[in-house]
């Protein structure tokens, strides 16, 4: 049982949204959203703009500071290296679809 699913098993209404989701149908997955905490739907155009901005504006990894050092790059030596930490901890590799119960 995940522990999504051990939440949803003792009656608290979680739910999980996918980063995917967030980024192919932004309108659809915030309506869902708010739907789900009963925010109106009145607001998700005012909610979307905020998606646009950088949520990490002004930390180390924010987007302006990855332009000027540019620190990760994607190889298949760097996934590798990634997937071994990973896999310590028993977490999926970055390439992998996580699926969990009651995603929006």
């Amino acid at each position: 049982m995940t522990k999504v699913s051990s939440y949803q098993a003792a009656g608290i209404p979680i739910r999980c949204v996918k980063y995917e989701n967030l980024i192919s149908d932004p309108y659809r997955t915030v309506s869902n959203m708010f739907s789900h905490v009963g925010v109106s739907l009145d607001l998700v155009d005012t909610a979307l703009p905020a998606m646009e901005r950088d949520s990490h504006a002004g930390l180390q990894f924010s987007k302006e500071n990855r332009k000027s050092h540019p620190g990760w790059v994607e190889t298949e030596a760097a996934i590798r290296r990634c997937n071994k930490v990973l896999q310590v901890f028993n977490l999926p590799d970055l390439h992998s679809d996580i699926l969990m119960g009651g995603t929006l």
